[in-house]
């Protein structure tokens, strides 16, 4: 069974590199697509694409990456409610 697919669109910049290696430590699998500036028009970079949503920017990067570590969209997926 296949995981959940992330692609992070790049740049050279040095928000992209700490998002790489930030998703690299917490051992988050994703693909990267490297793009250069004159192709950036519509989003920033780094933005994550992920099964949960688009995220846009090192500040949103950091918060998905810290909820997947924390396991928060495990809960989600799988919710134990007690009644």
């Amino acid at each position: 069974m296949m995981g959940k697919m992330r692609i992070l669109i790049t740049d050279d910049s040095t928000n992209c590199l700490e998002a790489i290696e930030m998703l690299k430590a917490m051992k988050i699998d994703f693909f990267q697509i490297s793009i250069d500036k004159i192709s950036q028009s519509n989003f920033e970079v780094p933005t994550l694409l992920a099964p949960e949503g688009r995220f846009e920017g090192i500040n949103l990067v950091k918060m998905y990456s810290k909820a997947e570590k924390n396991g928060f969209h495990k809960m989600i997926e799988n919710p134990s409610v007690s009644y």
